[in-house]
């Protein structure tokens, strides 16, 4: 059943637990082995307990009881844990769910009392009021509000969360499909109600004694009933008992499991939901970056037409070179400008003389005019006996 794809029917939620459960009965029971040596090593620990000292069991009676109360609460979560990788087609054994359920054991027990406030507190205020319907209409109140926490321990054991975000998860989760849960499991409860009453037609049409048996059944208190069903498989033999009291055991595990494996695999398809919708939302939003500039619409009229020289060198074979040139200007003026500044970058740069240069450069020019001058008058001075004649002997 792949549960990532969106939303699953209910009959694909109840088909998948059916398969999840059976494939992970094998795994549920060698940790049911693994828990009962434990809590009967802890048993043991307190029958010993009396031979050492009278007082050692009233010291130990304390931390034991919360130890079964503990694994009470690991179990279930190693369950969830075992039946999550059977819904995601992956492995886990008894052994490394048990293990690694035992941090979250102990954060749904932190979670557990955090929600127990407020609904203590309303309760409290409730019963002040001595009024039957309002206490009624408070406890309704109270388990439609905490519906979203029935995924407080998937949350805690299969996303990894803390007590408080465990609580945010779980309430995220079931408020964002409230109204389909509700109605998934008002679905269930019809369906279950209407499966027992048939059983019931179907037994009372077949068997009236077994019919008769199962409506005192349901009238025995608890206490009581050991006791009833003690004298009413009096007469049955012993082999039966232990076979009969086998199925039934495996019965009432394959019902927890497919139980669990369905509230397992609704939290996941409604959690994989959640995030495929919110990715969704998240590519839809375009988010614009400074490397990204807004282009502002340009007219049509106002848009250059961009024509290379190749294109219309064709129509331009029979004009002259400054034709071409003044062409190549006008239909490419961004390489033309690019080609004017790079040859105005190769001029020299231009001088900007101050006035001390000034006065520096007319004295230069005026020390050079008098050496000139001297230069002159020696050579006229030079007498004419040393001069050569231009004539020619």
């Amino acid at each position: 059943m792949e549960l990532k794809n969106g939303p699953v029917s209910v009959l694909r939620l109840i088909s998948g637990s059916l398969q999840a459960a059976n494939q992970a009965f094998g795994s549920v029971i060698v940790a049911i082995i693994l828990v009962l040596l434990f809590c009967g090593l802890l048993t043991a620990i307190i029958f010993l307990s009396y031979f050492i000292s009278p007082v050692l069991p009233v010291i130990l009676q304390i931390p034991l009881s919360l130890a079964f109360t503990f694994i009470g609460l690991l179990f279930p979560m190693a369950i969830i844990q075992i039946l999550a990788a059977k819904l995601e087609k992956t492995g886990m054994s008894a052994s490394e769910a048990l293990t690694s359920s035992i941090v979250p054991a102990f954060y749904s027990i932190i979670s557990s009392l955090i929600l127990s406030v407020p609904a203590m507190v309303v309760l409290f205020a409730a019963c002040l009021s001595k009024s039957t319907l309002v206490i009624i209409l408070v406890y309704a109140a109270i388990f439609f509000a905490y519906i979203p926490f029935m995924f407080l321990q998937p949350a805690l054991v299969l996303r990894q969360q803390g007590p408080i975000s465990a609580i945010k998860y779980a309430w995220e989760v079931g408020s964002a499909f409230y109204t389909r849960i509700l109605l998934i499991f008002a679905s269930i409860a019809a369906g279950i109600l209407i499966l027992c009453l048939g059983v019931f037609c179907v037994v009372k049409a077949a068997k009236p004694e077994w019919f008769d048996f199962l409506l005192n059944l349901s009238r025995v208190p608890n206490e009581m009933l050991p006791f009833y069903l003690g004298s009413s498989f009096a007469s049955v033999s012993k082999p039966l008992l232990i076979a009969g009291a086998v199925i039934a055991a495996a019965l009432y595990v394959f019902v927890f499991l497919v139980a669990e494996a369905f509230l397992t695999a609704l939290f996941l398809n409604l959690d994989y939901s959640l995030r495929i919708g919110d990715s969704r939302e998240m590519d839809s939003i375009e988010i614009p970056t400074a490397a990204q500039p807004v282009q502002q619409p340009v007219p049509a009229t106002a848009a250059p037409k961009q024509v290379s020289v190749e294109q219309e060198a064709i129509h331009t074979e029979s004009l002259d070179e400054n034709t071409v040139r003044h062409l190549q200007q006008v239909y490419n003026p961004q390489e033309h400008l690019d080609r004017a500044i790079d040859q105005d970058e190769d001029r020299m740069p231009t001088i900007l003389f101050d006035e001390d240069m000034m006065k520096q450069l007319a004295e230069n020019e005026k020390q050079m005019r008098e050496r000139k001058e001297r230069a002159q008058q020696q050579e006229d001075d030079t007498p004419d006996s040393i001069k050569m004649s231009d004539k020619t002997l």
